[in-house]
């Protein structure tokens, strides 16, 4: 009787122990590096992830910063994305981007915000910046060496796709503090 009580405590314990253990959120694939911070619709918002890459075919000299968010599973459920930033210390306007699918057409910094569905690779809601409203990206410091880049950002979205019928018509993200690396 007594090896019977051992065993069912054992039991309990794992079970115990296993339940008290943190989730370990599933990586997105790709390299990031960095955090970030804002309000979004006076909530408090953090990416997941950055991923920050210069030089593209489209913007020479240029930089994309991507502020990801994932659900615990690790699957893709937010991307700030803004486009066509110059990495040296100023304060730039974001302008709406004219077409979302081919980006190359824009020469101005642009920014959009997708929401994702499924396992991540399945665009969801599409909000476009809101022209009526100030949004801008200010670098407040860039290290070439170190490729190191921080700064600020606040930015509007309007709806352009609905797909989710609760999704608001307008996000609008403050007080963004961002820091982050370009990886080649």
């Amino acid at each position: 009787m007594m090896d019977f009580l051992k065993i069912i405590a054992l039991i309990f314990l794992i079970g115990f122990c296993s339940c008290n253990k943190e989730k370990k959120r599933k990586k997105l694939p790709g390299t990031y590096f960095g955090n970030s911070i804002a309000t979004k619709n006076n909530a408090k918002w953090a990416s997941d992830y950055i991923r920050t890459t210069a030089d593209t075919s489209c913007y020479k000299g240029k930089l994309g910063i991507e502020f990801l968010k994932a659900n615990d599973k690790g699957f893709l459920r937010e991307s700030l994305i803004l486009l066509n930033i110059s990495p040296k210390k100023g304060s730039y306007k974001i302008y709406p981007s004219s077409n979302y699918i081919n980006p190359c057409i824009d020469t101005f910094a642009k920014g959009l915000y997708v929401t994702s569905l499924d396992d991540g690779d399945v665009q969801g809601d599409v909000y476009n910046v809101l022209p009526t409203e100030n949004s801008n990206i200010t670098i407040t410091d860039y290290n070439i060496t170190t490729k190191e880049i921080s700064g600020t950002f606040q930015v509007s979205f309007i709806i352009t796709v609905k797909f989710n019928p609760s999704a608001p018509d307008t996000l609008r993200f403050k007080g963004g503090v961002f820091y982050t690396k370009i990886l080649d």
